[in-house]
């Protein structure tokens, strides 16, 4: 018995180790924003294509929708109340973000 709970154990800390690796690819860098938690830690990054030739991600109709959806996703996870979160664009510098859950 103790010896199939080690080894489920450790199958599902392989599995989520490597969807935790899998969440960060292309955090912080050129063509991705990305979400993090107030310790840092990489909350979810999208692939994101700026508007027309210029590098302007600000303006990307992928950003708003990936702002909003970081939002909800925290709203779920924690609950009501105000929960601090950073937003960066490409490999820009972090911007603070507060969702407010009601």
């Amino acid at each position: 018995m103790k010896t199939k709970m080690v080894l489920v154990s450790l199958g599902l800390f392989t599995i989520v180790s490597g969807v935790a690796q899998a969440d960060s690819d292309g955090a912080g860098t050129k063509g991705h924003v990305t979400a993090y938690d107030e310790a840092g830690a990489v909350l979810d990054v999208a692939a994101c294509k700026p508007t027309k030739l210029a590098w302007d991600y600000a303006k990307a109709p992928c950003g708003q929708a990936f702002r909003d959806q970081v939002k909800s996703k925290l709203c779920a996870d924690k609950g009501k109340g105000k929960h601090k979160w950073s937003y960066q664009i490409s490999d820009g510098k972090k911007a603070k973000q507060t969702a407010n859950c009601k």
